[in-house]
């Protein structure tokens, strides 16, 4: 059985420039034997006004969503906004483009993630064949950790006698994350790639970038080796 496709649409730009933004999410149920997710749903119980998002999986079991932001998901998630082409997406190779800067809109205090870019024609997602021989942000993607900043700062001296007091202290979330390739990651349009391990209170807003002209690269998905010629 294969993995559903799970789509959620950004309704925020339909009202202006007339289109919804789709996204997709593919991840396992936890337990064991770890599960797929197979059905979503949003119910109300008997008696109550606002209800809960249920989610059912392959082994039979129901899960509900749990709200407390306390409890990670086991497993992982991935984002995976829809093909940028940038305007125009050219007829010739060297009508193609490049990323040559991007950053990352999302809160992911708790929880390392993956950020990846995908660069191809009409499609670059998911990949063909060895993902190893296709070029993206930084080799193997580029990983982030969690950002929470926490620590202990004192109060100023206040007496006398002077006494200072410490504090515990816990930063406001970071939502912008700056990236620089690592190597070129060119073609006609690009496919932003984000995977959240074990996800808890992840918020995601968006991404942006710098976009040049560059070459319009399809690339290298398969690669076979063949024994030398005399």
């Amino acid at each position: 059985m294969g993995r559903p496709l799970i789509l959620v649409g950004e309704y925020s730009r339909l009202a202006n420039e007339g289109f919804v933004d789709w996204f997709n999410d593919d991840y396992e149920t936890p337990g064991s034997p770890i599960g797929i997710a197979t059905s979503i749903a949003y119910l109300t119980r008997p008696g109550y006004f606002i209800g809960d998002i249920y989610m059912g999986d392959d082994q039979g079991r129901v899960f509900v969503e749990d709200k407390s932001e306390t409890v990670p998901f086991i497993g992982e998630t991935t984002i995976v906004p829809a093909h940028l082409v940038a305007g125009d997406v050219g007829g010739s190779e060297d009508e193609g483009k490049k990323v040559v800067r991007c950053w990352s809109y999302l809160e992911s205090e708790f929880s390392d993630w993956e950020l990846r870019i995908w660069g191809g024609d009409e499609r670059a997602y998911p990949p063909f064949g060895d993902v190893n021989l296709i070029r993206d942000v930084k080799p193997g993607g580029e990983s982030i950790s969690a950002s929470e900043l926490t620590g202990v700062y004192p109060t100023p001296a206040v007496g006398p006698p002077a006494v200072v007091a410490l504090y515990d202290t816990v930063a406001q979330p970071k939502s912008v994350h700056s990236h620089q390739p690592e190597r070129e990651v060119a073609g006609r349009g690009f496919t932003w790639e984000f995977r959240f391990i074990n996800p808890l209170g992840v918020k995601f807003y968006g991404f942006g970038g710098v976009i040049e002209p560059g070459r319009g690269r399809r690339p290298i998905v398969s690669a076979t080796p063949i024994a030398p010629t005399s």
